[in-house]
């Protein structure tokens, strides 16, 4: 069973950020969050619904475990078909969910936020 907890979220969230080059700033304006959301979710104080949680996942090109269970350090940006794969859903649905956040562009394999904000 995954070791879900607030703690791993807060962890991992801050890493990945960190790992991805995104301010707090510019992670909140591309998933349509307040800062002061996302600083209670790196903290430790709460936690995103489902929504927002899909949309940190796309954001930040990782999986929900990437961001919920307990990590060992490695980036691990995935293409979107691996993303959509582990996730379990179909290419174009993620393509979609992507393509849905501001200030971010798709290609053919990857994802990328983009650094002109």
């Amino acid at each position: 069973m995954a070791d879900y907890s607030y703690e791993n979220l807060a962890a991992n969230l801050t890493w990945l950020m960190r790992d991805r080059g995104l301010s707090n700033y510019r992670l909140s304006f591309v998933i349509g969050v307040t800062r002061q959301a996302l600083h209670r979710w790196t903290s430790g104080q709460g936690s995103p619904t489902e929504e927002n949680l899909d949309a940190l996942c796309v954001a930040l090109r990782c999986t929900r475990d990437d961001l919920l269970t307990k990590q060992k350090r490695q980036s691990n940006m995935l293409s979107i078909q691996e993303w959509a794969r582990r996730e379990n859903i179909p290419v174009q649905r993620a393509k979609d969910l992507f393509s849905s956040l501001p200030e971010v562009t798709a290609d053919k394999e990857t994802f990328s936020v983009s650094p002109d904000f």
